[in-house]
């Protein structure tokens, strides 16, 4: 028996919006105002942080399952995106 599960599909069960276009533009003012340009980087990375989500049941091959909520700006949520039916 081998140690990985392989994915059979996926499905949504939530999804948020992350934080507001509003909050998005502060967070980029105070990091200017703060560390200039270093703070600029910060505050994208922070806004990347807490961008947009989505919660995915996975089901694997071995018959598991599992619920894993990620980033959608990550390599996680493309992959996961495959496997949708």
């Amino acid at each position: 028996m081998g140690f990985f599960k392989k994915i059979i599909k996926v499905e949504i069960i939530g999804q948020t919006e992350g934080i507001s276009e509003d909050d998005t533009l502060m967070n980029y003012a105070a990091g200017h105002m703060m560390g200039g340009f270093d703070g600029m980087v910060h505050a994208d990375l922070l806004n990347e942080s807490e961008g947009p989500t989505t919660t995915f049941k996975i089901f694997y091959d071995n018959g598991t399952t599992e619920v894993k909520t990620v980033l959608n700006s990550s390599f996680q949520y493309r992959n996961y995106l495959k496997y949708l039916r």
